[in-house]
């Protein structure tokens, strides 16, 4: 008998299988659909399927901040991750969009040479010049905040900061694949189509 909060039964056949590796295989893949055909729950399944070098980015990417994180080490970073993700997926009794990115710590967490290509991908795409810089000028031990045409990151649009989370997120070596669910969300049509040619582009990216 159905139970008012039991969880869709849903099972991949033998050619849905085939078809799935196949995008596994392929260096992108795009999946369209209309509302409520289950795109979400295709993205957050293979997610789970492909396991710890796969990472779900759900819609609900919007932040902000004013400083940076600090970077702690931490060598079980991506097994605490994949354990929250899994944990939330089988818990939840209603279809929670959360990411589990968080832009203000993704930062923190690339290296120099990560860092830099993030900043020089977006001036590339967005025109916006990005820095790190010390909120006490000339003490490199005062906390650290990102400059984005001379203003804080905290006063860039919502649209700017989404941008920023998917390169920054793209960047993390941890993972080989990366399953972006609604990747326009909040993104002007023009930036949509800059990052999506960056994006397919296979010489721009190998050179960034």
């Amino acid at each position: 008998m159905y139970q008012y909060d039991q969880r869709p039964n849903t099972r991949f056949n033998e050619a849905a299988q085939t078809v799935l590796a196949q995008i596994r295989e392929s260096e992108y893949a795009v999946l369209v659909g209309r509302n409520n055909c289950g795109k979400s729950f295709l993205l957050k399944t293979l997610t789970q399927q492909w396991g710890q070098t796969a990472s779900y980015l759900g819609p609900a990417r919007y932040q902000n901040f004013n400083l940076l994180g600090y970077y702690t080490p931490n060598r079980n970073r991506r097994n605490e991750r994949w354990n929250n993700f899994i944990n939330h997926w089988h818990q939840q009794h209603q279809n929670i969009d959360n990411s589990p990115v968080n832009l203000q710590q993704a930062v923190a967490e690339l290296t120099d040479s990560q860092r830099n290509n993030l900043i020089e991908i977006v001036e590339l795409l967005l025109g916006t010049r990005m820095e790190i810089k010390e909120t006490v000028p000339g003490n490199s031990m005062s906390q650290k905040y990102i400059s984005c045409n001379g203003h804080n990151i905290s006063f860039t649009s919502s649209g700017f900061r989404l941008v920023a989370t998917l390169l920054t997120s793209l960047l993390d070596t941890d993972y080989d694949t990366f399953l972006i669910d609604e990747p326009e969300l909040g993104i002007s049509p023009e930036a949509q189509g800059v990052l999506a040619d960056f994006l397919f582009d296979r010489e721009r990216r190998a050179k960034e």
